[in-house]
């Protein structure tokens, strides 16, 4: 079994990592702040002081933090892991970044002697508790047969995109498909409460019907219910929206539904606690009824 470090442990990583340790892999674990090692303390798994120092033993680092400075930061700050790996060391970064800093990482890594992919994933903290996340892999193929055996402790669906970026540029598109489908959601049921509707009863048909997905499933009982606890963030689906755009820009696409989108995300973070559940996205269309 690979010796595996692992960085970042908030609302994804942590039960990764625990997905890994139950799995068999001997693990050390590292996140910037110390209080969310506790857990892994008590049951045995070291705690690195650093980045660098964390992946000095290790054959594979992966990295799930929350945006590309903070993945340049772990990797190629003064005390990060770049600093400390031996040759042919592989990192997986599992965050969700621009493309062209998992590019920009991938060769920064290849010139030290390491191997990198870009494995961003798709599916709520459920999916990570579970291990039954879609994860989509950009990178060398043969690094990524290599380590088939991480990504099934991890997730249900592993699929190779390509190479380097690949990851990352699949991770975009499907994060914008996602918000664009919770705003329509919100809309519709929003519109459901303005003509009456028993919205429990919409969403059980919408559930079932030909557009059937697991984001109505999950995101529809908390929309009509107004519970917006904690399973993806406003903040961080807003950063993706962001990335989004801005890779748009750089390939010269023209993006239409995307970029209204994400100004529909920005109107609701103006007036909302952006660390809620992006669920609260119905709350811009409730606004507009009032």
């Amino acid at each position: 079994m690979k010796k595996i470090g692992f960085i970042g442990l908030g609302l994804m990583g942590k039960p990764m990592a625990k997905n890994l340790f139950k799995k068999g892999f001997q693990l050390i674990v590292y996140n910037r702040t110390p209080s969310k090692t506790e857990d892994f303390k008590k049951i045995g798994v070291p705690v690195a002081s650093s980045p660098e120092e964390l992946s000095k033993e290790v054959d594979v680092v992966i990295t799930i933090v929350t945006d590309h400075e903070a993945v340049r930061e772990v990797l190629m700050g003064p005390n990060g892991a770049f600093n400390g790996a031996r040759p042919g060391t592989v990192f997986i970064d599992m965050s969700t970044i621009l493309p062209r800093v998992s590019i920009e990482l991938s060769e920064k890594a290849k010139e030290k002697g390491f191997h990198f992919l870009d494995a961003p994933v798709s599916g709520s903290t459920w999916a990570a508790e579970q291990g039954t996340l879609a994860i989509m892999v950009g990178g060398e193929k043969k690094i990524y047969e290599e380590n088939l055996e991480v990504f099934k402790a991890l997730g249900e669906k592993i699929i190779y995109m390509g190479p380097n970026g690949n990851g990352s540029y699949a991770k975009l598109i499907n994060n914008i498909i996602g918000a664009t489908f919770a705003a329509i959601l919100g809309e519709g049921i929003c519109f459901a409460e303005k003509v009456g509707l028993d919205v429990s009863a919409l969403i059980e048909v919408l559930s079932s019907g030909a557009f059937k997905s697991p984001l109505i499933e999950f995101k529809g009982p908390k929309m009509m219910k107004a519970d917006y606890s904690t399973q993806f963030s406003l903040n961080l689906m807003f950063k993706d929206l962001n990335y989004m755009v801005e890779t748009a820009k750089e390939k010269n696409f023209p993006l239409f539904l995307g970029a209204l989108t994400k100004e529909i995300y920005q109107a609701i973070k103006n007036k909302v606690n952006g660390d809620l559940d992006y669920a609260i996205i119905v709350e811009f269309f409730r606004s507009l009824i009032q």
